[in-house]
């Protein structure tokens, strides 16, 4: 190989580490582009997550299913050797989860939730002072669909199973609304609704 072709590799005494580099350059890239919360549509509805909340996402995990749980509770998951409870906010609404899906884990294993998804959860960014529910101002000749899409989002809101654990909506930065959760309630709305049938 010609001298001009020869890798060339810091020397030893160097203070450079490969590893440590893109350790960096992945930090970096993940502060650059870290959003400030996280959420996912539960039952249909957008619901945001309280800032900082421990979330893992896992896209296929084995559910096992309790004879006799309450609706929406859909069964247990292994997570780390510690059993984790996987609710599903959508249960009554048509086909029970299947024994292999999409969960997101709330919390540490040894004091975790999960709940069913059918899609990831999604970084939301909102602009500094304009997270409330108001007027976004001129929305560009769309204010009609989006007030249709606001009553459709409020009526969908009000009749969620877990309704109670809901705040006021925020709008994002692209103007969509998303309805903060407190957790506990969420997922005691979610435990305590009996099985129907």
């Amino acid at each position: 190989m010609p001298a001009e072709q020869t890798p060339r590799f810091p020397s030893s005494d160097a203070a450079f580490s490969p590893a440590g580099a893109l350790a960096q350059a992945g930090r970096q890239a993940a502060e650059a582009t870290a959003p400030g919360r996280f959420g996912v549509r539960l039952a249909g509805l957008p619901i945001l997550f309280p800032a900082g909340e421990m979330l893992e996402y896992l896209p296929e995990v084995t559910v096992w299913h309790m004879p006799l749980a309450p609706l929406r509770v859909a069964g247990l998951m292994q997570l780390r050797g510690h059993p984790v409870p996987v609710f599903d906010a959508a249960a009554g609404q048509g086909d029970e989860p299947p024994a292999r899906t999409a969960v997101l884990v709330v919390g540490d294993a040894a004091r975790a939730a999960a709940l069913v998804l059918e899609s990831a959860p999604m970084g939301v960014e909102f602009v500094d002072g304009s997270q409330g529910a108001g007027d976004m101002g001129d929305t560009g000749g769309q204010g009609d669909m989006d007030a249709g899409l606001d009553r459709a989002l409020d009526e969908l809101a009000a009749s969620v199973p877990f309704r109670a654990a809901l705040g006021v909506p925020l709008r994002d930065r692209s103007g969509r609304r998303w309805w903060p959760v407190s957790l506990a309630q969420l997922f005691e709305s979610l435990a305590g609704e009996a099985r129907h049938g």
